[in-house]
C-alpha cells in the first residue's frame, strides 16, 4: 500500500510538472483609454474550465517537496476569472476584479530563490495568489518581500507578464535565485514569449531572428513587439479584434489551443478555443465573487457569445475528472497515479469562506 507520505511526494512532483506554460504569447495594448491583453496557449492539450475564484476564501499554501520554511497563508481580496487546466487553484492565468492581469509563459532558463524566511508559494499556485492578493502592478512588484515562490523536482522554468487597470505593466522572471523585474522605462515593450525578457529585446533591438529560435519564440516576441510599440487606438476601430488578429498572426498552429483577450479598462474577458471557435466572453461585472455563494465552473470548450451567466457550481468529482483527462493526455504526467489526483483535486476544499 501507498504510504500517506509516498502520495504526498508524488502530489508534489506531479503539481511542479502541471506548470507547463509552454509555448506561448502575451502582450499588452495601451494607448489612450485603451487597455487590452492578448494570450495565446500553445500546448498539446486543450481540456480547459474557466473558473469563478470568490473573495474571502482563507487559504495556505500547498506544501512543496524539501522546503523547510513555511507555506504562505493568506484570505483572497479579489474574486477573478482564471482559466485552469490542470485543477483549481493552479491556473494558467486569468483577471481578477479589480483588473489585474497575469499570465505564464515557459523559459527555459533561470533558478527560484532558495528557502529563507519568507513564506512560500509554489510556482503553479502562485498565479492564484496574485490574483487573489494585489490589484495594481505596483503592490506585485512589492510582493517580493513577503513572498517567496518556489519549486522542487523537474519541470519548466516560467516567467510571466503582469498588467493592470492603471495602464502599468511588469514582466517577471527568476533569474539567479532573484526575482527579476522589468517595468516601466526597464520595459519598453509589453510582450513576452519563451525567451528571457532582456534576450528578446537585444534580438528585437537589432531586428534579427537567432539562427536557433526553439518553438519560434524570438520570432513571435519580434511580431508581438512590433504591434504593440506601434498601437494607436485612434487607428484602430475594434481593439479586441485587432488583439484576436494579432494573436493570430503569432499562432503555433494546431498547438494554439486558447486565444485569449482581456479588455483590462472595461472588465470583460474574450476568448475562443481550437476545439470551439464560437467567440465567448465574460463580463466581470456580472459574476457574483461573494465566497457565501458557491465556486462556478464552466467548460473551456463550451458555449458561445456571453456566458457570463452560463457557469454551474464547482464540484470535487468536476475538478476531478478535469485533472484526470488532462493529466492523461500529457505524456508525463500520464501515469500520475489515482490517489495522486485525489489529493490534488480535494486541495481546493481546505479553503475557507470567511468574508
Amino acid at each position: 500500500m501507498r504510504t500517506r507520505f509516498g502520495i504526498i511526494i508524488t502530489v508534489i512532483t506531479a503539481l511542479v510538472s502541471i506548470d507547463t506554460a509552454s509555448a506561448c504569447t502575451t502582450f499588452n495594448l495601451t494607448s489612450g483609454d485603451v487597455n487590452i491583453y492578448g494570450r495565446n496557449y500553445d500546448w498539446s492539450v486543450g481540456d480547459g474550465a474557466v473558473i469563478v475564484n470568490k473573495r474571502g476564501l482563507t487559504k495556505i499554501a500547498m506544501k512543496a517537496k524539501d522546503e523547510t520554511g513555511q507555506p504562505a497563508k493568506w484570505k483572497s481580496k479579489y474574486g477573478s476569472i482564471t482559466f485552469n487546466q490542470y485543477g483549481r487553484e493552479f491556473p494558467q492565468g486569468g483577471i481578477n476584479e479589480a483588473g489585474l492581469v497575469v499570465e505564464i509563459m515557459a523559459v527555459p532558463a533561470g533558478e527560484y530563490p532558495a528557502t529563507d524566511s519568507r513564506p512560500y508559494v509554489g510556482k503553479a499556485q502562485f498565479r492564484q495568489y496574485l490574483l487573489d492578493s494585489f490589484s495594481t502592478v505596483k503592490e506585485v512588484v512589492e510582493s517580493d518581500s513577503v513572498i517567496r515562490v518556489t519549486a522542487t523536482g523537474k519541470g519548466p522554468m516560467t516567467h510571466l507578464l503582469v498588467s493592470d487597470r492603471t495602464g502599468a505593466s511588469a514582466v517577471i522572471e527568476f533569474i539567479g535565485g532573484k526575482r527579476v523585474v522589468y517595468t516601466g522605462d526597464s520595459m519598453p515593450v509589453r510582450t513576452l514569449s519563451n525567451t528571457l525578457y532582456a534576450d528578446s529585446l537585444s534580438h528585437w533591438k537589432a531586428k534579427k531572428v537567432p539562427t536557433v529560435d526553439t518553438w519560434m519564440s524570438v520570432e513571435r516576441f519580434i511580431r508581438a513587439a512590433d504591434a504593440t510599440s506601434s498601437f494607436d487606438a485612434k487607428a484602430v476601430k475594434a481593439p479586441v479584434d485587432h488583439a484576436f488578429g494579432l494573436l493570430k498572426q503569432v499562432t503555433q498552429g494546431d498547438k494554439t489551443k486558447w486565444s485569449i483577450v482581456y479588455d483590462i479598462k472595461n472588465l470583460q474577458v474574450f476568448f475562443h478555443t481550437s476545439s470551439n471557435p464560437k467567440p465567448r466572453s465574460i463580463d466581470l461585472k456580472k459574476v457574483d465573487f461573494s465566497c457565501k455563494t458557491p465556486v462556478k465552473m464552466v467548460d473551456i470548450n463550451g458555449g458561445s457569445g456571453d456566458i457570463s451567466n452560463s457557469f454551474h457550481d464547482y464540484t470535487l468529482q468536476a475538478n476531478r475528472q478535469l485533472i484526470s483527462d488532462a493529466f492523461g493526455k500529457t505524456d508525463f504526467l500520464k501515469n500520475i497515479p489515482a490517489q495522486t489526483i485525489d489529493v490534488i483535486a480535494a486541495y481546493p476544499d481546505s479553503a475557507k469562506c470567511e468574508q
